[in-house]
């Protein structure tokens, strides 16, 4: 044949293995397939049309209704009807004897049930072999740095439309021989988004053309807006970052498939699956990674597992010198993109900061503005009804159950919520001067990755890149993220205090306290009133990283003005600070309690903003 391409009749009873023959003649092959289920449905179909191959099971029926089979007579009929057609014999059994008499045609063995990677491609070798065809591409062998990690075992299972592993690793297969020619590759999970994507560290053996590992980001036809959105943020952050210097050693670049749409340039995809790549940081082999979540949330021996040997190791299990290890990691995170992004303390890409006056908030539905920059901050017609769906809860009334301060801040949110006039603060009134930047726009601890290595980041997740926003948005949801997503979460909890982690109710009310002394002038204090008979520990830790992330933001504020005071920080930072808090109230991954906190906080955060 001249090109892959071409047309295969399967003839089958077995649903299961005419489904798995298939699927591997559409997706390796790319040939056009029709399955029947009756001899006399072939018969119908080769009197009109021209076939590559016919491949006819053992036990084809006559006809629906006529279950005799004579599989021997139905194949040299065939044959002499339609001389020169290539003709198989589908078996389910690897040793099938060949029929008796004269006519003895070649036989396929396929299976019922999804093919391991192994038995896959010794279909694929037979069928090369039966038929000529060449199959599209060859599809590397895989193995994994960590097969039992259930957390993997769960991604590769739900890219099968069965939830089946094998089929996972297979679709995972097709993706990355689609992105470069390689025969074997090591993949790693690196995270799994909070949108539902996947993303894998991959070091190909002897790749065409040369490459020693890349990342490779999956999504679902779902997304598949967000995907064209992460292109194009990534290729601005590569152009702002450019100049930087080693410059790719922290971000990634954007790599072309080997073939592609241009309608979907770097876009590859198989099933309802879509995928990009982009180079591991320049395309050396570095090592050691860690997520924010995992540094701030993993347990002692973890952490000395995954940081063992490199410069960030951690050597001790002592709580307190761990606490002292989290904070230093979320230190070098936030040093880094203050100095390669947001400026702050004579730091950052100077030319690139600025002051701008700009309105604070949109107070229409924003489906239509969900890539702009901010501000103005905005929250779309689906948050706010999942904001509203939640304060009409029986969840929502445990609030005023546990805390005696709950009085009306879910009906101050409410009121905002649904527009009333009254409910807008003031400050949203005005269009203060803001400092702006480049910023990632959705810095959550899941699209942080630190290179142990060479301590520095590595981001991921750019479709809401902004080359001109507000530079306090990214750690004002760094402090919403520590807060909400975070907090009381750490493995090594004592389980005689948070044995539920954050889903114990006691612990709201020192969670409040932390948000009432967070939101007065003296923050930066380490003193707080904690209520008795509650774990203090995580947010004793909490303050302190949160008072990090804010002295990062006040320095960042502070640029081309002389200095700040708490009035013009705040003024600047409670409204990104509104925005993120106000959103989590919408998040069902989060605890009911951790949804009450950010209702609690929301409603405080408003009566601040409205301060004269």
């Amino acid at each position: 044949m001249d090109d892959s391409r071409g047309k295969v009749l399967i003839g089958d009873a077995n649903r299961g293995r005419a489904s798995v023959l298939e699927e591997i003649l559409e997706k390796d092959f790319q040939v056009e397939v029709s399955c029947v289920e009756t001899y006399e449905e072939v018969e119908k179909q080769t009197s009109h049309s021209e076939w590559t191959a016919l491949f006819i099971g053992d036990e084809l029926p006559f006809t629906k209704n006529d279950k005799k089979k004579f599989p021997i007579k139905r194949f040299e009929s065939l044959l002499g009807q339609y001389a020169g057609i290539n003709l198989f014999r589908l078996v389910d059994r690897e040793n099938t004897p060949p029929l008796k008499g004269v006519f003895k045609p070649l036989h396929l063995f396929v299976t019922s049930s999804l093919p391991s990677p192994k038995e896959h491609d010794r279909i694929i070798s037979r069928i090369e072999q039966l038929t000529g065809l060449a199959r599209r591409t060859s599809l590397p062998e895989i193995d994994f740095d960590d097969e039992d990690d259930s957390l993997l075992q769960a991604q590769l299972r739900s890219l099968g439309k069965n939830r089946r592993l094998e089929e996972g690793k297979m679709i995972l297969r097709r993706l990355i021989a689609d992105c470069l020619d390689c025969n074997k590759v090591t993949v790693t999970r690196l995270s799994q988004g909070r949108s539902g994507a996947s993303v894998f560290r991959v070091r190909p053996e002897n790749p065409n053309p040369p490459v020693e590992e890349f990342v490779l980001k999956l999504t679902d036809n779902r997304q598949l807006e967000k995907i064209k959105q992460e292109i194009r943020g990534h290729l601005e952050a590569e152009e702002i970052l450019r100049p930087v210097k080693e410059y790719n050693r922290h971000i990634p670049i954007l790599k072309p498939p080997r073939k592609s749409d241009e309608a979907l340039k770097y876009v590859v995809n198989n099933e309802h699956w879509y995928a990009i790549h982009y180079d591991f940081l320049g395309g050396v082999r570095f090592g050691k990674f860690l997520d924010l979540e995992t540094a701030l949330t993993a347990g002692a021996d973890e952490l000395r597992n995954k940081t063992s040997g490199t410069p960030l190791a951690l050597t001790t299990d002592d709580p307190a010198r761990v606490r002292q290890w989290r904070r230093e990691i979320l230190n070098v995170i936030l040093d880094w993109l203050c100095d390669h992004l947001y400026g702050g303390a004579n730091r950052g890409p100077r030319d690139k900061i600025k002051r701008h006056s700009r309105k604070l908030w949109q107070f229409d539905d924003a489906a239509d503005l969900k890539y702009q920059p901010h501000p103005p901050y905005y929250l779309s017609g689906n948050t706010k009804e999942e904001i509203l769906r939640f304060l009409h809860s029986r969840e929502a009334e445990l609030g005023s159950r546990i805390l005696p301060d709950w009085g009306s801040h879910p009906m101050t949110v409410r009121r905002f919520i649904e527009g009333h006039d009254r409910s807008r603060p003031r400050l949203f009134d005005q269009t203060p001067s803001v400092i702006i930047s480049p910023v990632h726009g959705d810095l959550n601890a899941n699209n942080v990755m630190l290179w142990l290595e060479e301590r520095a980041p590595f981001l991921i997740d750019f479709p809401f890149f902004q080359k001109e926003g507000h530079a306090l948005q990214d750690l004002a949801h760094l402090e919403v993220e520590i807060k909400f997503a975070l907090m009381d979460r750490q493995a090594d909890s004592p389980r005689e205090f948070l044995k539920a982690y954050d889903h114990t109710h006691s612990q709201l009310l020192l969670w409040t306290r932390l948000e009432d002394h967070l939101r007065n002038a003296y923050w930066r204090d380490g003193d707080v009133d904690w209520p008795a008979q509650t774990f203090q520990e995580n947010a004793k830790m909490c303050l302190e990283l949160v008072q990090l992330v804010r002295s990062y933001a006040v320095s960042v504020q502070q640029q081309k003005s002389g200095g700040t005071t708490n009035d013009d920080f705040f003024a600047e930072y409670l409204p990104a600070l509104f925005f993120y808090t106000i959103r989590a109230v919408s998040y069902e991954s989060l605890s009911v309690f951790k949804r009450l906190l950010a209702v609690y906080s929301a409603g405080k955060l408003l009566a601040s903003l409205d301060a004269p």
